[in-house]
């Protein structure tokens, strides 16, 4: 079983992947997302290969929606490393169909694998996991990208990588000139009740509303190390927007659907879809509305990838992003969100998916 960055060394060491191989891939992956209504993303690791290629799909009058890219910062990285290889990439690709305008930080792991980092130790037994990253190069990294006019954009799962990426950004902040940034802290599974009210002043809160259910099968392993006295804070989105913190709602695909129906039924019931015979809501009072779902995907999904002067609504001037759904979301059963089909789904005011009976 290999581990966070021990995955790296042993793709390297398998039989390697060539250009075209990945543009199927690419190609695909549209396909998948255009059925599903989708006609934007954020790719959260960008690294020089998947830069190129995107730039060559862009180039071929490939790309059937927008990429948003954010490029890979690891723990070798110093600040003038960073700085020099992302602003290379953002001049080369400046978009506005693929541009990068964000750096990616992994804080921490997962629970699963005990590799979140957590504030107190885990409560089925005694231990923990460290950042990713120590407090001095976060602070650096951060306010030197910051100063560079880079979105930061963090992998936080437990209460102590959230508080550490949110040290960063208030240093930054506090070195730096304020801008619309829409740094965003991505997951964030466990946040400390001290942490809510500053989450909301440095940062978006970009969420998976999709794990906020008990599995109906499969237990989930990570309440136990989180235990009882912590369950309130598990993905605690509604405590999150009382705070003020601005949100947007993703997938985490391909770790899990990116089906963007499947997941606002989720953020509403806190259950699973009713053919998969859910258990109880989990924490259903820290559920999101319906319409809190809809902005998280439309404009508030736009502004956090730069795009929220041309799409993100329809209105005069915008670009023609837009799907045809087969039932009124807003009125229908929450727990028939999920059946939703994309009809049609235009990007761009072409056509880049059509049902077969539509």
């Amino acid at each position: 079983m290999l581990h966070e960055e021990a995955i790296p060394w042993a793709f390297a060491r398998l039989p390697q992947l060539t250009d075209a191989d990945y543009m199927d891939g690419l190609r695909a992956g549209q396909a998948h997302a255009n059925a599903h209504g989708l006609t934007g993303v954020l790719d959260p690791r960008v690294t020089g290969l998947e830069a190129r290629i995107y730039a060559r799909a862009l180039a071929d009058g490939a790309l059937t929606l927008r990429v948003a890219g954010a490029a890979l910062v690891t723990e070798a990285d110093t600040p003038e490393t960073a700085v020099a290889r992302l602003s290379a990439m953002r001049a080369t690709h400046p978009g506005p169909d693929f541009h990068i305008q964000s750096a990616k930080f992994f804080m921490d792991g997962v629970f699963e694998n005990r590799t979140a980092a957590l504030v107190d130790d885990y409560a089925d037994q005694p231990g923990n996991a460290p950042c990713m990253f120590g407090a001095d190069q976060t602070n650096a990294l951060f306010t030197a990208l910051d100063a560079a006019r880079f979105a930061i954009h963090v992998h936080a799962i437990g209460d102590a990588a959230i508080r550490r990426t949110i040290e960063g950004l208030e240093a930054a902040r506090a070195a730096n000139t304020p801008w619309p940034a829409q740094h965003q802290i991505t997951h964030l599974q466990l946040m400390h009740p001290a942490d809510y009210t500053r989450l909301a002043q440095v940062a978006t809160a970009n969420i998976q509303p999709l794990w906020a259910r008990l599995d109906p099968v499969i237990p989930d392993i990570a309440l136990d190390m989180i235990g009882p006295a912590r369950r309130g804070d598990t993905y605690a989105f509604r405590k999150m927007l009382e705070a003020g913190a601005d949100w947007c709602l993703s997938s985490d695909w391909s770790v899990s659907t990116l089906n963007p129906f499947e997941i606002i039924e989720t953020a509403v019931t806190r259950q699973a879809r009713r053919a998969e015979g859910p258990k109880e809501p989990f924490l259903p009072d820290q559920a999101l509305t319906v319409e809190e779902a809809i902005l998280g995907y439309t404009t508030h999904a736009a502004r956090a990838t730069w795009r929220d002067g041309f799409t993100g609504m329809l209105r005069p001037g915008y670009s023609a992003d837009l799907i045809v759904l087969d039932r009124d979301i807003l009125a229908c059963d929450p727990r028939e969100i999920s059946d939703t089909r994309v009809l049609c789904t235009l990007f761009k005011g072409a056509e880049v998916h059509r049902a077969a009976d539509f």
